[in-house]
């Protein structure tokens, strides 16, 4: 994998459950 798809799949590891505790949307820029 790409260091950059790496980057992103840990980032929404990390900030789903924040996310979802919060009830803010993720949203794709």
């Amino acid at each position: 994998m790409a260091k950059k798809e790496v980057y992103e799949q840990k980032t929404e590891e990390l900030l789903l459950p924040l996310v979802e505790k919060n009830g803010f949307e993720l949203v794709d820029v």
